[in-house]
C-alpha cells in the first residue's frame, strides 16, 4: 500500500483596496487565510508590524504620505506548495485646499462675512472656537454686531472623507468716543 498525501496551497485574501486620506501614517489590515502557513507582508517603503501576520499595522514612510497608490504583497507559505500572494492596495486621497481668509480687525458692533474657499465638490463649514459652534454650512458665513473678538475654523470635507481646516482671527476695537 502507498499512502499519498495532497498537500494544498494556503489560501490568503487581503480583501479590497483601503482609501485613505492625505496625512494619515498608520493603516489597520486585517486579511484571512489558512493559519497553518507562514506569511510574509513585503512591498511599500514603510514597515509592518508586524510582517508575519494575517493582520499587522503598515506604517507609511513620509514619502508616501502624498503618493496615490501604495500596493502592498501578503505571500503565504504552506509545506511543499507554491507560495500563494495577494495584493493590497492603498490609494491615497488628497485633502481638499482651503483658505478662510486673512485675520481681520473690526470695530466693534460691525457685520463681517466670513468667505471661504475650496473645491466646489466640497461640503463645507464654518465653526467658532473653542465652542465649535457651528455658523454655517456654507463657504460664506455672516457674523452679526460683532462684540468680541474669536477664531473661526473654515472646513471642506470631500465625498471621501478627507478633510482640511483653516482658521481666521477676528480682533476688534473700539470707535474713540470724542468729548
Amino acid at each position: 500500500t502507498i499512502n499519498v498525501t495532497f498537500n494544498t496551497r494556503a489560501i490568503i485574501e487581503v480583501g479590497q483596496p483601503i482609501t485613505i486620506c492625505e496625512g494619515v501614517t498608520t493603516v489597520t489590515i486585517s486579511s484571512t487565510g489558512d493559519n497553518t502557513s507562514t506569511f510574509n507582508w513585503t512591498g511599500g517603503n514603510g514597515s509592518f508590524s508586524p510582517n508575519n501576520a494575517l493582520t499587522t499595522t503598515y506604517t507609511l514612510n513620509p514619502n508616501e504620505i502624498t503618493a496615490a497608490q501604495i500596493d502592498l504583497t501578503l505571500t503565504a507559505q504552506k509545506g511543499s506548495c507554491p507560495d500563494s500572494l495577494d495584493v493590497l492596495s492603498i490609494r491615497i486621497i488628497p485633502i481638499p485646499s482651503v483658505h478662510a481668509g486673512k485675520d481681520t480687525l473690526l470695530c466693534r458692533a460691525t457685520n463681517f462675512n466670513l468667505v471661504g474657499s475650496g473645491p466646489s465638490s466640497a461640503a463645507f463649514k464654518w465653526y467658532a472656537i473653542p465652542s465649535q459652534t457651528i455658523i454655517s454650512l456654507q463657504n460664506i458665513a455672516t457674523l452679526a454686531n460683532i462684540q468680541s473678538a474669536g477664531d473661526y475654523v473654515f472646513e471642506a470635507s470631500t465625498s471621501n472623507n478627507c478633510s482640511n481646516t483653516d482658521t481666521i482671527s477676528i480682533q476688534i476695537y473700539d470707535l474713540p468716543t470724542l468729548s
